[in-house]
């Protein structure tokens, strides 16, 4: 079951809240693929990167980042029936869990954008001793604009690797990372959102309270026809945000409840109350 705590709220706050602030180790089954089961009657071939051969898909919008228009009956959405159905760009192991990093309908586009990825259903999954303990923790729409139509996820191929880390704290934390690429008109270079295992169960989709120019919000004076403007950061402090900015490839354990980020200068203190808080955490400069 998935364990969304964002579920839990009125759609109004959601809109209010929302509107304002918005290594891979190659460990499957002969480094190749698996086949899981997608429902009753089909089946997702679910490849490993760095094994297999992602398909070269030049079907996106160069004035979108090379992203995919995904209309049900438009002309991207036939060229990507030719992308791999799904794959695992990155598993760790920390302690008894193995987290992997997974996305669907996967592509390339080299001549346009090369060095990049696009794939749907950015998420993580969680197993415990060979145990899934989650099936799909997704990564929030923020990240992508919450745009209508260009709903792809990129990742960067030389970020393969430091997306997912895991941090031993009272309650075992996700940093769910996400970077974007060299533009000139953005201020928003990184992302960051946390999930939390807590009672064998994985949870996602917190917000966190953040002072001033530390989270990443939709920028109301964003183009939206020039993607690199389109994110802010926030204008006020104890701001409600989906995500964070964060520079350091790892971050600091101080204790059970906080993470610092000492290359920005970012504490993150978490709340691991039972049950655990939509507002799960605070960033602050650190003084």
């Amino acid at each position: 079951m998935k364990k969304q705590i964002i579920a839990t709220l009125t759609a109004a706050f959601i809109f209010a809240g929302l509107a304002a602030c918005g290594s891979s180790d190659g460990t499957e089954a002969n480094g190749a693929k698996d086949v899981s089961a997608q429902d009753e009657s089909t089946e997702k071939v679910r490849y490993i990167y760095g094994e297999t051969e992602i398909p070269d898909i030049p079907c996106g919008d160069g004035g979108f980042e090379g992203k995919a228009e995904l209309v049900w009956e438009g002309e991207d959405i036939v060229k990507l029936q030719q992308s791999l159905d799904s794959m695992v760009f990155e598993t760790h192991t920390f302690g008894d869990y193995t987290v992997r990093l997974v996305g669907d309908k996967v592509r390339t586009d080299e001549a346009n954008f090369p060095g990049s990825i696009y794939t749907q259903n950015l998420r993580v999954e969680v197993e415990k001793n060979g145990v899934m303990v989650e099936e799909d923790g997704g990564y929030n729409d923020i990240i992508t604009y919450v745009t209508q139509f260009f709903m792809e996820y990129r990742l960067l191929a030389d970020k393969i690797g430091d997306y997912l880390d895991m941090y031993d704290l009272d309650c075992p934390v996700i940093a769910m990372k996400y970077y974007y690429d060299d533009d000139s008109e953005r201020t928003v270079m990184t992302a960051v959102e946390f999930a939390v295992i807590q009672n064998n169960e994985f949870y996602s989709g917190f917000v966190g309270f953040f002072e001033e120019g530390l989270g990443v919000m939709l920028n109301p004076d964003g183009d939206g026809t020039k993607p690199g403007t389109m994110l802010a950061l926030n204008n006020a402090d104890n701001a409600v945000c989906r995500m964070g900015i964060f520079s350091s490839d790892e971050f600091a354990v101080v204790d059970g409840k906080t993470l610092i980020d000492e290359e920005a200068g970012i504490r993150y203190t978490f709340d691991f109350s039972n049950p655990l808080p939509f507002e799960l955490y605070t960033g602050e400069k650190i003084k």
